[in-house]
């Protein structure tokens, strides 16, 4: 018996499926199949049956077509070899690669070493040529067959261009490869087999009743093999789509012939008039993410009013945008999935896992960044920030060397950079930045070893004859190296993530296993560089299960995908004409025929076809399009949005409002609104605004002028540099220009050679620790290196002779003269109990000299105006001498610092001392070029209990009130206030006004990019 059935397209239709199968499978489950086209159609129907049966049912009797082909197969023919469609597109990949160097040694049209050598580096450009491959391939077992593509296909075969050319060889070469190893089939072959093969092997019947059910179309192959099927079977049923009265349903009208022509018995139906379902409502927005953000709250809130995340399914043209969706899902804490499982390609643990083979492939350093990244250098406490700054700085990026050699030159070039930075001794905030550059580059030689170790483990195992060697390389990375361990997985935000990645993991090891069977079976010998291709190109295309969630998720899908999914709600998102039809033709189908006008409508039949299945699979749809992109260029919707809504009016969200910081908490639906919603309506209020940068008790640790003027700065910098341990950006051409200076005075004084040194000394000592500092970079060449060193050179000797000429400073009438020098680069350390608390400073002073002749300056106001006199005293005196390439920039509280921390030592408790910036950077006292250049200074004398200076006229304070300002900024620092400058200044100077700038033409602080971010929030605004 044959019989057809017709079930209307609409949601409900795999109910009534199972309802017409229940007593067919029930009768006789063993001798029962049920066929149809693609696994998630079967799955539909076998699933459904089961809840209604409310019983476990034989999955053995629900397969799709191709499957049951090679399951029959196997079951005749146990010892058989099996091609997916996967793996034989990675075999057509390197039949193309072999063509193509043929050809270029036989010198033949260079047009056409061009065109393969084009399709043998590109993905989608062989899975093209697979396309027009497998229709060859099949146009040989069949007559001529002249419908859809295979019609095109057969005008290319019958022409004369590239494409048929490599077809014809590829042809050629399948068929010697399946002929020299008889029992290995392609999935072509199989169907080959079944249909000439089997009826030879089996004559007799396979089953008592046959179900069809599901074709919207059927290739010439699968109508052979039907019709083999139907001999098989004493009972067959057709259960067949009803047809509708369009364009795009044209397929339908061939499919219900063929199973009439096979004495099929189909009542006749008139033909439904109208394919665009009923319920649909349109949405216009501004842009794609006015659109996600909507359109993902409106899914939130049918949750809310208790729809269950099952019924609902968003419907997207590609995958950036079922992403921007997810991420939005995921922010709400909305369930969800991905309908269609994902390529191995794009699992971060499988990129890891592959990345040692790649370097060791390409030898590129942008792979070693990569596999650094991926752990395979060891733990460390670089951020990849900072690997990727050290490797410029190193001029790694630009290594184009011998990669042999590339481990050698690498660490030796990191123990130069390492002993020419451990020499430096200058300023505090210098000597801290070259101890962390030393730090970083350590640790960067560590990662590199290791890094080198696991790519010379490969070179040395990739000879082996076993395939199996890299599975076993992998469970040594992944058990003793432990590149893939809970720290690795944890890098993915949420469970649903590290699920995906487990899944993931599995899956590649078995495609491993099957590219070993696989290779084996097909090849005699494959090179490392092939055995590679063949990996990579294989996970381009086997897919794994994103998620174990299959049930009470809202899931994400594309509209091939969506034709058999019955949702209640479906949104259509990104409803534009570039998606809309997308028409993604073959190109090489588009060179290689004229007849384009075909090819484009037979693709958009089948698009639009797709289309409206899903939207009829649904209660409810929803089209949404945005009309602009981000940066307000114009988007057209689809031309099929008129079509469908049916002359329904647009809800227009375009005029809409957008709120980055909600207002209205009934309108927060996510994560991060409700962070920024409690962080904007906090209790705490800061300079009026409800706001709060505080957080717990802080210990400071040793504290040094450079940690305590950074929080006086800026108390937000001071958290991110010492706290946080962030790393800002750094103008290493400033800090080497001044670090080449504090070496060379030191030298200088050290020697005692300040007044008789000359200018060729001084260049001598320049250029010796130029070397030590410039490893790299513009500085290195002749031309700019002689230009700066010169200059600074010249500022240096400059310098001295002022000194020389001028004394340290003038003090009113007189001239205060260094005696000797007592030292260079020292650090002084003392423990200081203030108010209970005991600190511990560090004072780290570039110079120190006792003063040859000490003055008292006496002090007295006449008319609100101090006057100060010099007065020689026997008291002994010492000088404080820090160097600085601005005195603009300088801080008094930094020598005071140093004088407070030097007074809590007996040996200078009770002396006199004065504090001096000297300015490095010379200053014209006139217009005139000949004139001499002046050097600046900015002076402090502490004499107990005062401190004693002059600028622009004398001042005098009090030492206890800088003990006091001290000790405020310690007790501020400690409770944790690290509010930015941008929103409240809370700490001034001690005998200035904090003016300090987030940013300006000449500086900007090194977190101002952070800092930038947060411009966002009100009264948050960077200070110019």
């Amino acid at each position: 018996m044959k019989k057809g059935v017709e079930f209307e397209a609409k949601i409900g239709i795999f109910s009534k499926i199972a309802d017409f199968i229940r007593p067919l499978y029930e009768k006789d489950p063993l001798n029962f199949l049920f066929i149809g086209p693609t696994g998630f159609y079967v799955k539909q129907v076998a699933d459904t049956l089961a809840l209604k049966i409310s019983k476990t049912i034989n999955r053995d009797a629900f397969m799709v077509i191709n499957q049951w082909a090679t399951e029959t197969l196997k079951k005749f023919n146990p010892t058989a070899l099996t091609f997916d469609r996967n793996f034989f597109e990675v075999f057509i990949s390197r039949e193309i690669e072999l063509i193509s160097k043929e050809v270029r040694r036989n010198g033949e049209d260079e047009r056409y070493v061009n065109f393969l050598k084009t399709i043998s580096h590109s993905n989608s450009s062989l899975s093209y040529v697979l396309e027009i491959f497998e229709k060859t391939w099949e146009l040989l077992y069949e007559e001529k067959y002249s419908y859809g593509m295979y019609k095109v296909v057969d005008d290319i075969m019958n022409g004369d261009s590239y494409t048929k050319h490599l077809i014809i060889e590829l042809v050629e070469r399948s068929r010697k490869i399946f002929e020299d190893r008889q029992n290995v089939y392609d999935p072509l072959s199989v169907y080959k087999w079944y249909i000439e093969e089997l009826p030879k092997i089996q004559p007799g019947k396979l089953g008592k009743t046959l179900v069809v059910s599901g074709f919207f179309d059927l290739t010439p192959t699968i109508e052979k093999m039907l019709s083999v099927m139907f001999n098989q079977f004493e009972d067959i049923y057709a259960l067949l789509w009803e047809r509708i009265d369009d364009p795009s349903f044209e397929q339908l009208d061939k499919v219900n012939g063929f199973f009439m022509e096979n004495g099929f018995d189909i009542p006749k139906k008139k033909k439904k008039a109208s394919p665009y379902p009923e319920n649909v409502e349109i949405l216009k927005f501004k842009d794609h993410f006015q659109e996600n953000s909507v359109i993902t709250k409106m899914v939130k809130k049918l949750l809310i009013a208790g729809e269950n995340p099952d019924s609902i399914a968003l419907i997207a043209p590609n995958r950036q945008i079922m992403d921007a969706l997810a991420e939005n899902l995921k922010e709400m804490e909305v369930p969800y999935r991905f309908k269609d499982d994902v390529p191995l390609s794009e699992s971060k643990v499988v990129k890891i896992l592959l990345q040692p083979l790649k370097t060791v492939v390409s030898r590129d350093v942008e792979d070693i960044l990569a596999m650094i990244e991926a752990g395979y250098g060891g733990q460390t406490p670089l951020t990849m920030d900072e690997v990727e700054e050290l490797f410029i700085s190193l001029e790694f990026m630009n290594d184009y060397e011998d990669p042999n050699t590339r481990k050698e030159r690498w660490i030796s070039k990191i123990d130069e950079q390492i002993r020419a930075l451990e020499e430096v001794s200058a300023e505090e905030d210098v000597r801290e930045r070259a101890k962390e550059q030393i730090e970083s580059l350590f640790n960067l030689k560590i990662v590199l070893q290791n890094t080198f170790e696991t790519l010379e483990e490969v070179e040395k195992k990739k000879r082996s004859k076993n395939l199996g060697w890299y599975r076993k390389l992998l469970q040594k990375y992944i058990h003793e190296k432990h590149i893939v361990n809970e720290e690795t997985l944890q890098k993915y935000s949420n469970e649903s993530s590290v699920a995906k990645e487990l899944n993931a993991l599995v899956k590649f090891e078995e495609v491993l296993l099957k590219v070993e069977d696989s290779i084996s079976n097909a090849y005699k010998k494959v090179s490392f560089s092939m055995f590679y291709k063949i990996v990579t190109n294989i996970i381009n295309v086997e897919r794994f299960h994103a998620s174990e969630r299959y049930s009470n998720t809202v899931e994400i899908m594309d509209v091939g995908n969506a034709r058999f999914v019955e949702k209640k709600h479906k949104f259509f998102v990104s409803f534009t004409d570039s998606h809309y039809p997308s028409l993604k033709i073959n190109p090489l189908l588009m060179q290689a025929t004229e007849n384009m006008d075909f090819l484009v409508k037979s693709q958009e039949h089948i698009e639009k076809g797709d289309l409206l299945l899903s939207m009829l699979m649904a209660d409810k749809v929803y089209i949404s399009y945005p009309i602009s992109d981000i940066e307000g260029k114009p988007i057209l919707p689809s031309f099929y949005v008129n079509e469908i809504s049916q002359g329904k009016e647009e809800r227009d969200f375009t005029t809409a409002k957008r709120d980055l910081i909600p207002s209205d908490p009934e309108e927060v639906y996510s994560k991060s609104e409700r962070k920024i919603y409690e962080i904007v309506n906090s209790p705490v209020e800061v300079n009026g605004r409800k706001f709060s940068w505080k957080a717990t008790k802080t210990n400071i640790g040793v504290i040094s002028h450079n940690k305590l003027m950074n929080y006086v700065d800026c108390p937000f910098k001071y958290y991110l540099k010492f706290v946080a341990d962030v790393k800002g950006k750094f103008d290493y051409n400033r800090f080497n220009d001044g670090l080449i200076k504090h070496r060379v005075l030191k030298e200088v004084y050290e020697t005692g050679k300040s007044f008789t040194i000359s200018l060729n000394e001084i260049k001598d000592l320049v250029e010796k620790n130029w070397d030590g500092i410039y490893l790299n970079g513009l500085y290195t060449y002749k031309m700019p290196k002689e230009v700066e060193v010169d200059r600074i050179s010249e500022e240096l000797k400059g310098f001295l002779d002022f000194r020389k000429n001028n004394g340290c400073f003038k003090m009113g009438k007189e001239i205060i003269l260094r005696k000797h020098t007592l030292g260079t680069e020292k650090t002084f350390k003392t423990r200081v109990s203030i108010n209970g608390k005991t600190y511990e400073m560090e004072a780290r002073i570039d110079r120190i000299d006792e003063v040859k002749d000490n003055f008292f300056i006496e002090t007295t106001y006449e008319k609100d105006k101090l006057k100060a006199t010099p007065v020689p005293t026997d008291k002994k005196a010492y000088m404080i001498v820090d160097y600085k390439s601005s005195l603009s920039s300088s801080k008094e509280e930094q020598l005071l610092f140093y004088d407070f921390v030097l007074r809590n030592l007996d040996k200078w408790k009770s002396e006199d001392m004065y504090m001096v910036f000297f300015e490095l950077k010379p200053v014209k006292t006139s217009k005139k070029e000949s004139d001499e250049k002046a050097y600046k200074t900015k002076f402090i004398k502490r004499q107990d209990p005062e401190y004693v200076t002059k600028t622009n006229k004398w001042e005098r304070y009090k030492v206890s009130d800088f003990e006091k300002w001290l000790l405020n900024v310690l007790d501020s620092m400690e409770n944790s206030n690290f509010v930015p400058i941008a929103v409240e200044r809370k700490i001034d100077g001690f005998l200035k006004p904090n003016r300090q700038k987030c940013t300006g033409h000449t500086y900007s602080c090194e977190y101002v990019e952070i800092c930038s971010l947060l411009k966002r929030l009100k009264d948050f605004t960077l200070v110019k």
